[in-house]
């Protein structure tokens, strides 16, 4: 039950957890699973409102979602992890590379994240 809740999360990603390690709590998430928590982004500053979780040491999204398309607002990051946000879908137009927790990611920044990828040491 527990791949197929990690599954389900991966898919969707989108989560109303307060932080990562609620959503580790909530999903009842083995520690060896949680360590591949990337980085969860969060539509509003200082890591409120609705977030997106990145699964994996290696992962990517090359189109956010509907939902989550142009919201991102902050950012925490997993130590040892490093997140490239970018403006279009597929990776394209402005990038922005975080490499630890960001409160709010910049008026130049703020709700323009439509693509991803995020890795881990």
């Amino acid at each position: 039950m527990q791949i197929k809740t990690l599954l389900l999360s991966s898919v969707f990603s989108l989560n109303s957890f307060s932080s990562i390690a609620q959503a580790q709590t909530d999903l009842n998430i083995q520690p060896q699973i949680a360590d591949t928590v990337c980085a969860q982004l969060f539509m509003d500053i200082n890591y409120g409102g609705d977030s997106l979780i990145a699964w994996g040491k290696d992962t990517s999204n090359q189109w956010i979602g509907r939902y989550f398309n142009d919201e991102t607002s902050s950012v925490l990051v997993s130590p040892g992890c490093s997140i490239t946000l970018y403006q279009d879908w597929n990776f394209g137009g402005k990038s922005l590379t975080l490499y630890g927790n960001t409160s709010w990611i910049g008026s130049e920044f703020n709700d323009e994240t439509s693509s991803y990828k995020c890795s881990c040491n």
